[in-house]
């Protein structure tokens, strides 16, 4: 079977859509429904038809390209990722999966491979965060957005749209059989490791509290040290408590105080309360629970700490997703075959569409080296060597795939059938 890939058409693809809302710094600037977005989208539908798919977009910007399969009735794959970007970002994060997947198709069409289930190239709007909230797109496709949720309808107003745009843009999951996603890592795992290729096998959850630490406002200048309560105190030996304990957790588990702020904030005033936004992301929930009683423990007990009142705030608790167990075997034997590919089954500490398509269809995501781990920057880099090994393996995924029966077609898919994806996180 030929896998070679055609780097100097992907590359200039890649820039066709990705250089649009490049700034003067260098980063690309491309966020959800605006004129870059739209801009984008077109350019990607153009090559879409050139590569001669069927193209769709919804009414909040997800776009699909089909390339028809030779089998009546069978379930397609799906593959792709995002479009948009945040703020001065980068040329690669979401793009690159996109570009992958087109190139794919092409590479399927240039060697006249026919494939027996429909092959789809997705490009996800908003899945970077918005006020609609992260993976906004492939949330609405799904059909998991709260239709009911407290003032969405007035957000949506914002882009010109209303609620009943979103449920004209929900997909019936019923027809796609299972989901593939190329994404970089965001991450330094695979260069320090020295990998081609991350087999993800679940995406983390995230939880996130506010921490309240009180303490006592005083004069700065006329209290003594020995007689102050300070939550500013308070606050370094809860960091340095957190700082330690991610470390004995140890990897995938990652704790971050994101923000420390001090009130009143004044010169000449000893501070009332401190604010720590505290975020915990693990694979295991349980983990993440534990940490966090350990946590309260800490601040109970510990002698310096008693004079203070500490409080915890949960504002966020996303849970963490398996992938599927069929798509990451695909994957892996697809990896095994490929001798000078160097591959590590691995978690992604970031969110992605295919947590939310892993509640409907089974999924799964092939990871690409992040150059220095430095992604949401116009730093982000990967070097072509590593995403022509990423497309030529999502390429070979995509054909043994397309060898395996999804959905009804076989009511065993990775020891879970389709019917109870279908019911997994129900709004």
């Amino acid at each position: 079977m030929r896998t070679d890939v055609n780097m100097e058409r992907l590359m200039e693809s890649l820039h066709r859509t990705g250089d649009i809302g490049k700034t003067e710094n260098g980063g690309i600037t491309r966020p959800g429904f605006s004129r870059e977005y739209e801009m984008a989208s077109k350019e990607l539908i153009a090559m879409m038809k050139e590569a001669g798919l069927t193209v769709s977009k919804d009414r909040v910007g997800n776009i699909i390209g089909r390339r028809e399969g030779s089998r009546s009735g069978a379930l397609s794959i799906m593959t792709g990722s995002h479009l948009d970007t945040v703020t001065e970002g980068g040329l690669y994060d979401g793009n690159l999966g996109i570009i992958s997947a087109l190139e794919a198709v092409r590479m399927m069409n240039d060697y006249q491979v026919e494939t027996a289930h429909p092959i789809e190239v997705v490009a996800f709007n908003a899945e970077e965060g918005s006020e609609m909230g992260g993976t906004f797109g492939s949330r609405v496709m799904t059909g998991r957005q709260d239709l009911k949720e407290k003032g969405l309808c007035e957000k949506l107003a914002r882009y010109g749209l209303d609620c009943s745009d979103l449920e004209r843009s929900i997909r019936d999951m019923n027809q796609v059989g299972a989901f593939i996603e190329l994404h970089i890592e965001q991450g330094a795992y695979l260069v320090n490791e020295g990998c081609d290729i991350g087999i993800v096998d679940g995406i983390v959850g995230i939880t996130r509290y506010m921490v309240h630490i009180t303490g006592e406002s005083n004069h700065a200048g006329t209290t003594p040290m020995k007689l102050r309560k300070d939550p500013v105190r308070a606050a370094s030996l809860l960091i340095e408590k957190i700082w330690d304990t991610a470390l004995r957790y140890g990897h995938p588990f990652v704790a971050t105080v994101g923000d420390v702020r001090v009130k009143p904030g004044m010169y000449n005033v000893i501070p009332s309360e401190v604010v720590l936004l505290l975020e915990l992301r693990d694979l295991d929930p349980v983990r993440v629970e534990h940490f966090t009683e350990e946590l309260k423990l800490y601040g109970s007990v510990e002698e310096e700490l008693k004079p203070f009142g500490i409080e915890f705030e949960l504002q966020v608790d996303k849970p963490s997703r398996m992938l599927d167990g069929a798509v990451i075997n695909a994957i892996s034997e697809v990896c095994q075959k490929e001798p000078q590919i160097r591959s590590v089954t691995m978690s992604s500490g970031a969110g992605h569409d295919s947590k939310e398509i892993i509640y409907r269809v089974p999924a799964g995501m092939i990871f690409v080296p992040s150059e220095d781990g430095i992604s949401h920057s116009p730093r982000e880099y990967t070097t072509e060597a590593q995403i022509e090994k990423g497309t030529r393996v999502l390429y070979q995924t995509l054909i043994l795939m397309d060898k395996m029966k999804w959905g009804r077609e076989n009511e065993d898919i990775g020891n879970k059938s389709q019917q109870q994806y279908r019911n997994d996180g129900v709004n």
